[in-house]
């Protein structure tokens, strides 16, 4: 397909149910979308004394919250085959302290 989408991610017409054990399609012909993940993290040390310190930590995963989705279905003749019905888990923040004592 020239544009696609989780609603058609390729041509379901080009497929039908094989008639043979072994098919006529290559494996791994179709790829599902990509991942797109751009993570942040900072930290900052903090000394209290010459051997105690503690430490601030913020993590972002997938900080721009773009979009994941899961590969499309790929069972030939069931319904909603080559649409795309998930999406993996958006940002997620992480921020803690720890000490050294």
């Amino acid at each position: 397909m020239s544009n696609p989408g989780p609603a058609a991610w390729f041509n379901p017409n080009a497929f039908t149910l094989q008639t043979t054990p072994y098919g006529t399609v290559g494996r791994n012909t179709i790829w599902g979308p990509g991942l797109q993940q751009w993570d942040l993290g900072v930290a900052k040390r903090f000394s209290v004394a010459e051997q105690r310190y503690f430490q601030f930590r913020a993590e972002a995963f997938n900080t721009l919250n773009q979009v994941n989705f899961k590969p499309p279905l790929n069972t030939v003749g069931s319904p909603g085959f080559s649409t795309i019905t998930a999406a993996n888990a958006g940002r997620n923040v992480q921020i803690g302290l720890k000490f050294y004592w």
